[in-house]
């Protein structure tokens, strides 16, 4: 019989091969039977988040810091949801607090530059995302997001290159 870590490791495969609703089915079942796993919690919260039930996914995610503290991959991924539902000043809380406990936490720098270029801080977006680019130079999602940057404040000659990293990013080698 699997451990409950490769059930979750299962259902997250299903997950990111596209079956959302299946791998929820999962995480909730692992939930319901082990009410303290925090990891079971945060996966919940992904699904949760990806079928756009931002309210639920958050406090899935609480309840995953309720019985982990240290869990800065539930903070990263509350910070995002915190910042679909508008929550600015949460959400950059949260992503602070996952820096503040993995301070090479690639993805909390990149995910908090975005929250900033998404409300308008490109000051804020450009430091975060800086500081991502520092840790993986060459992350093409970043680099595309750095040259939409530069394309809208014009700096063309660095934005397109930038850019063109796009090409290079999961979603279009997807299709």
């Amino acid at each position: 019989m699997p451990s409950t870590e490769e059930i979750l490791q299962q259902a997250w495969s299903i997950h990111q091969q596209g079956d959302v609703a299946k791998a929820f089915q999962t995480y909730r079942d692992v939930a319901n039977r082990e009410p303290n796993n925090a990891v079971a919690w945060c996966y919940l919260g992904i699904a949760l988040h990806d079928m756009r039930h931002y309210a639920n996914a958050v406090m899935a995610y609480e309840q995953a810091l309720r019985l982990q503290p240290h869990f800065p991959i539930a903070l990263n991924n509350m910070g995002n949801t915190l910042r679909y539902l508008g929550r600015i000043d949460e959400s950059d809380a949260a992503f602070q607090k996952a820096i503040d406990q993995q301070p090479g936490y690639f993805n909390a720098y990149r995910n908090r530059g975005t929250l900033h270029a998404w409300t308008g801080r490109i000051d804020l977006a450009f430091k975060y995302y800086h500081q991502a680019m520092e840790l993986q130079p060459e992350d093409a999602e970043l680099h595309r997001n750095l040259g939409v940057i530069h394309l809208l404040q014009g700096n063309f000659d660095e934005g397109w290159r930038e850019y063109r990293y796009r090409w290079k990013c999961r979603e279009a080698i997807q299709h």
